[in-house]
């Protein structure tokens, strides 16, 4: 080949090793040095603590095909020093951590090119879900309680289906244990389940727990002579139960066998009130039936046409209008729903009213009066209020306890004074006590022990003002003693106190009225012969004074001078 020849050769070959070097450049191809970067580190990056575990999310970083979280149990986690987990999303749920340790975060962004810086830090501290859930049923209530979880507030999720949970039960936040769920439906089953919630988050649900609100309280008692009488409300159902002395079947258990603690008697729901007297009981069910039992010899105080002695709750006729009944020691007083009145038993007073001495072993109606409202029965004596408000008696008057200024018996009901006013009365052993619609008290017959609460031990033979108070809303006389109660709610006792029966912690009788505690929650109160029984506002039962046959209900045999709760 010629020179020149060859020189051309030359420069034609690598020109075109040059064009096709920079076609190369042009279209990608050759093996040149990728020019993409990594993506960009996560932001918005946050943590939720919860029972062993602590929740992490963060805001998609664009072009990132896959994350990185690293953590440590100590701050300045970084790629080389944290444990490394890979998400697919922008969320990861870490488990199986120690509650109450401290856990610490950062996030990376990962694609094709590479990863990115570190993520800001972020910590939780993973809660336990509170322990020890438990609910106890109260009146249109329930009451959750739990054990603390340090640090933490709480939550109650509630429902009346069984399967609650953060999601499908209503909410209460800011709870404290105990917390008392109100307003709630007798009869219906409320479902619970707490969490803990601190500054990182919320825990999981605690077990369930779940409790029935009912109306569980004593409606009514009743104090005789040597034994008690209550009537126990659950929601619509009124079970009836009795203690203390039981000789002649007085309690109604079918036995003559005394109790020292509540016994309930039979198993009917439906008993409305009941009156207990010395030897016997008297109640009445809501369907308007009478029953009796206990002592019957001798007087027929029972009703059943006999004079034989029951041991269980018999009933009397098949009358259905009976609406009240009050026991005496002997003799027994009952009101139907016409406003008629009715007695039996033992009449050689004349407490009876029918104007003999005779005694009656069936219900006897007392008059043509249809306008009776309430009725109450001393030992001997007999004691009523129409519905006009005046007051009337009859029966023993030995100490003026009927109050018609006189000390002779009557046999047929008597007109007490002239007063209109009269809005309840109570027949204690041989005095009486009654109150008047202004809220004043009055008292008249035996004095001995100061029961008539005047200062003094004379007997009175008409209704005597105690004191100048008008704030009395219940009183009841006992065998020698008064307790009543004010609208105040407090509770107040005199007369008779060798057995405790006032409730002062003394047994030291007293002849005016004395406050009992400072309690102002009781609502009602009955005195018996030796012992007195009462009920606060919150359904409670509590009861003082002798207790030789268990008549207090406390389960043993030991008098009490302050107010015992009965369980």
């Amino acid at each position: 080949m010629r020179t020149g020849d060859l020189r051309f050769f030359l420069l034609i070959s690598v020109c075109s090793f040059f064009i096709a070097f920079l076609n190369g450049c042009g279209s990608g191809q050759g093996t040149a040095t990728p020019t993409g970067t990594a993506p960009s580190a996560p932001t918005g990056v946050t943590v939720t603590a919860g029972n062993k575990q602590v929740s992490i999310s963060w805001t998609a970083v664009s072009g990132a095909t896959s994350y990185n979280i690293y953590w440590l149990t100590t701050s300045g986690v970084t790629k080389t020093t944290g444990t490394k987990v890979t998400s697919n999303t922008n969320s990861y749920t870490h488990t199986g951590l120690t509650n109450g340790a401290t856990y610490y975060y950062v996030v990376t962004a990962v694609n094709s090119n590479g990863e990115s810086s570190e993520s800001s830090e972020v910590s939780a501290s993973p809660i336990s879900a509170p322990a020890g859930v438990t609910a106890t049923a109260g009146n249109g209530q329930v009451s959750v309680s739990w054990t603390a979880v340090s640090g933490a507030t709480y939550n109650i999720y509630w429902s009346t289906t069984t399967g609650v949970t953060k999601t499908t039960g209503t909410k209460i936040t800011g709870a404290t244990s105990p917390y008392t769920h109100t307003g709630l439906t007798n009869g219906t089953t409320y479902y619970y389940v707490v969490t803990a919630v601190d500054s990182d988050g919320e825990s999981s649900e605690s077990s369930e727990a779940s409790a029935m609100p009912a109306s569980t309280n004593w409606s009514s008692a009743s104090a005789g002579a040597l034994h008690t009488i209550a009537i126990k409300r659950d929601d619509t159902l009124y079970t009836l139960w009795a203690w203390g002395y039981n000789a002649s079947g007085r309690l109604g258990d079918g036995t003559t066998t005394n109790r020292t603690a509540p016994t309930q008697i039979g198993t009917a729901t439906t008993w409305s009130s009941v009156s207990v007297g010395v030897y016997h009981t008297a109640a009445v069910k809501t369907d308007g039936t009478l029953w009796a039992w206990g002592y019957n010899e001798l007087y027929g105080q029972l009703g059943d046409g006999t004079t034989t002695n029951r041991t269980a709750p018999t009933q009397i006729g098949t009358a259905t209008t009976w609406s009240s009944v009050f026991s005496g020691e002997h003799h027994t007083a009952a009101i139907k729903t016409n406003g008629t009145l009715w007695a039996w038993g033992r009449n050689n007073s004349g407490q009876l009213g029918d104007g003999t001495t005779t005694d009656k072993t069936t219900p006897t109606q007392i008059g043509t009066a249809t306008t009776w409202s309430s009725v109450s029965a001393g030992y001997y004596h007999t004691t009523a209020i129409k519905t006009d408000g005046t007051l009337w008696a009859w029966g023993k008057n030995n100490s003026g306890q009927l109050g018609d200024g006189t000390t002779t018996d009557k046999t047929t009901p008597t007109q007490i004074g002239t007063a209109t006013t009269w809005s309840s009365v109570s027949g204690g052993g041989y005095h009486t006590v009654a109150r008047k619609s202004d809220g004043t008290l009055w008292i008249w017959g035996y004095n001995y022990y100061g029961q008539l609460g005047d200062g003094t031990t004379t007997n009175k033979a008409v209704p005597t003002q105690i004191g100048a108070e008008t704030t009395w809303s219940s009183v009841s006389g006992g065998g020698y003693h008064t307790v009543a109660r004010k609208s105040d709610g407090t509770l107040w006792a005199w007369g008779y106190n060798d057995d405790g029966q006032l409730g002062d912690e003394t047994i030291i009788s007293k002849t005016t009225p004395t406050q009992i505690g400072a309690e102002t929650t009781w609502s009602s109160v009955s005195a018996g012969g030796y012992h007195t029984i009462a009920k606060k506002t919150d359904g409670t039962l509590w009861a003082w004074g002798d207790n030789y046959y268990g008549q207090l209900g406390d389960g043993t045999t030991t008098d009490r001078t302050t107010p015992t709760k009965i369980p």
